[in-house]
């Protein structure tokens, strides 16, 4: 791996880096989610000995140098409206992305290219998956574990949204099947071309149909047993009371 952490002499790419850092500030001050390109550029630039990971005179890093040059360039505001526990925890995060890309076990710009890759082909397919600049960081603790690369299965696991926290149900599912169908009817869903994956065959509306009546039916069965549920408390919390009133006038 070549490295210009010494000797950056006649070497336009730091400036190169440090102007495209700047752009993408400027691009985040105009509402555009930039923290994932930068995520990309910053490790290009550890991995290509661009950026120098260790402490300047001052006592910040590459890390912090880079985000205080990104927050910087969003202007004024943005730099106020940071709080120091805030800017504290964006350069910490930048800081995830320096230690994995500088270590020489893995070529970490081709593992978040991957994972990139995996996270876009999941969302084609309307699977959940974790904000761009989330899942990179996520992508960069995890690497840290590691003697190897990351491989892609680890990486989908890495990307996607945890189900821990979210309830499966079968309404649930059949509500996902129903959209993703009526996606692929009206032609919203992508190829790995590009091209829309469209079908609006009698057989494939039908399938939709179907399954907004076995939605509704589920919902009306949940709701009866709901009703029959709070029915019973009621009639239990009677019955409590009555026995309560008998064995007190007794």
């Amino acid at each position: 791996m070549s490295s210009l952490v010494h000797d950056t002499t006649n070497d336009n790419r730091l400036s190169d880096f440090n102007a495209q850092v700047r752009e993408l500030g400027r691009d985040a001050a105009a509402g555009k989610d930039s923290l994932p390109n930068l995520a990309m550029a910053f490790a290009r630039a550890v991995v290509d000995g661009v950026i120098d990971p260790a402490k300047d005179a001052s006592g910040k890093d590459g890390a912090a140098r880079v985000f205080d040059l990104y927050a910087q360039a969003e202007g004024k505001k943005a730099v106020h409206d940071r709080t120091e526990g805030g800017l504290k925890a964006n350069v910490s995060k930048l800081r995830q992305i320096q230690n994995a890309a500088s270590n020489p076990k893995w070529d970490f710009v081709d593992v978040l290219n991957r994972a990139h890759t995996i996270r876009q082909d999941y969302k084609r397919v309307d699977i959940d998956v974790k904000p761009a600049y989330a899942a990179f960081v996520d992508v960069a603790r995890e690497q840290q574990k590691f003697d190897d690369a990351l491989t892609d299965m680890q990486l989908a696991d890495i990307v996607k949204k945890g189900e821990s926290s979210k309830e499966v149900t079968l309404e649930g599912e059949l509500k996902r099947i129903q959209k993703r169908v009526e996606k692929v009817i009206s032609g919203e869903l992508k190829d790995h071309t590009g091209a829309p994956l469209k079908d609006q065959s009698p057989e494939l509306i039908q399938v939709s149909e179907l399954i907004a009546q076995r939605l509704a039916a589920l919902m009306t069965t949940k709701q009866d047993e709901e009703d029959e549920k709070a029915l019973a408390e009621i009639m239990a919390r009677r019955a409590n009371r009555g026995a309560l009133i008998e064995a007190h006038a007794a």
